[in-house]
């Protein structure tokens, strides 16, 4: 078992935390501050009054005040800032989320004790760096997905409860499954002017969302931040835009993102850093497992092209569960095939006459502009204004509150299991970092 990290006083564990980053590549530019989210040790020790989420947004911009420390380690970045921020009860002993600036960006990593994985070169035995992980959660597919899932649930006064019950059970899940440092679900909210312009007919095909369903998607909004996960939507907005735009913003600071979504125009956003989740017993690599977290290799296997080219794919066949009409008589099979020959669909339609097929060719000459459109269609926004920053959906529950909530819908085994969790989460663990 690997020794804790020093334990006497913040001077020791602060020394050791700067020992770390100076073994990262990241920092061979001077450091401009340094956020840190971590259980504190001992109660008397709170943060400042002033750290707090609003507070966080001018971090690194704003001038050193009794909000941020200063703290001088000879021959060590002797001029770095840091500051000390609200309790995270969800992260574990031995686990600090830190958040650091640079003089051009912001760098999201964690920093673990007493793991097996590849250590830190310089650090203490046991301690090692990994990037912050990311869930983004597609919740209007999770609350249609647990309404139809769980049939006639409802407390002892007839209220439905089916889609609340099944989507904080699925939440939960993924928590534990995922493990992140930070989540959001987001939400649709209306329809973008720039699609329904393009093509009326966008999503006009769908039914009306269920009666018993309505009332309760209100309810859930209300839950997911005493979850302790941020809970966002933007006017005129859907939720796979605002996902992708979270996801842009987070890989440039480091992040893992995992996707929680059905979403297939979200797979284009597919690679060594940001994975969908799945609980689909089809994509386990093992009978065993409980969920999957589906990459790149999936995506090719699925669709037979780059994760990158599913957005040309598309164009092509269309889709039709969003209204979106494809051209005729060309299937997904052939479509993978023309992107995978000419690399992308502005190159497939400036070279249509390379089309070796001549019924295939006429079919594409004949769709251009339909295409075009198409390609207008399934583009993500990913440069949305951002409704709340990165830093602000680090993951705190606030159980007293979330219990009460839940408790006009009696779910009696879920309020226990959670109830359960607060006290075990309450209790002083030896070894808390900071």
């Amino acid at each position: 078992m690997h020794e804790p990290w020093p334990r006497g006083g913040g001077n020791s564990n602060l020394a050791v935390f700067f020992q770390v980053l100076a073994c990262m590549d990241i920092l061979s530019q001077p450091i401009n501050a340094i956020q840190h989210h971590g259980r504190l040790e001992q109660p008397e020790r709170q943060p400042h009054k002033g750290a707090d989420h609003q507070s966080q947004r001018e971090l690194g911009k704003e001038k050193p005040s009794s909000q941020t420390r200063q703290r001088g380690l000879p021959g060590v970045f002797p001029n770095a800032r840091f500051r000390l921020c609200h309790r995270l009860p969800t992260l574990g002993a031995h686990r600090c989320l830190l958040a650091l600036h640079t003089r051009t960006s912001w760098h999201c990593l964690q920093v673990r004790v007493g793991s097996q994985r590849k250590n830190v070169v310089g650090a203490p035995p046991g301690v090692y760096v990994v990037p912050v992980k990311l869930l983004l959660v597609d919740g209007s597919y999770y609350v249609y997905r647990s309404f139809f899932a769980i049939r006639e649930l409802s407390n002892s006064r007839g209220e439905p409860t089916n889609a609340i019950y099944g989507f904080v059970k699925a939440l939960r899940k993924m928590l534990r499954d995922v493990q992140p440092d930070r989540a959001a679900v987001l939400w649709d909210d209306g329809l973008p002017q720039r699609r329904t312009q393009l093509q009326p007919e966008y999503k006009q095909q769908r039914s009306e969302m269920p009666e018993l369903m309505r009332p309760q998607i209100a309810h859930i909004r209300q839950i997911v931040p005493l979850m302790g996960v941020t809970s966002l939507r933007l006017p005129d907005t859907e939720a796979d835009d605002l996902i992708a735009a979270y996801t842009c913003a987070a890989e440039p600071q480091g992040m893992e993102v995992v996707l929680a979504t059905n979403d297939k125009d979200l797979f284009q956003l597919v690679n060594e850093r940001v994975r969908v989740y799945s609980t689909n017993k089809a994509d386990f690599a093992s009978p065993k497992d409980g969920f999957a977290l589906l990459g790149a290799d999936y995506v090719r296997e699925k669709w037979g092209v780059e994760p990158g080219q599913i957005g040309d794919v598309l164009c092509l066949v269309g889709d039709a569960s969003d209204n979106i009409p494809g051209v005729s008589g060309l299937g997904p099979k052939r479509a993978a095939a023309l992107i995978q020959e000419f690399g992308s669909i502005d190159s497939l339609l400036a070279r249509v006459d390379s089309i070796g097929n001549e019924g295939i060719r006429e079919k594409v000459a004949g769709a251009r502009e339909q295409i075009l459109s198409n390609q207008e269609m399934v583009r993500l926004d990913t440069h949305l204004a951002l409704p709340a920053p990165l830093e602000e959906l680090a993951i705190c529950p606030r159980y007293d509150e979330l219990l009460t909530a839940l408790e006009p819908w009696e779910f009696q085994s879920l309020t226990a299991e959670i109830r359960a969790e607060a006290a075990r989460l309450a209790q002083p663990r030896q070894g808390e970092l900071f």
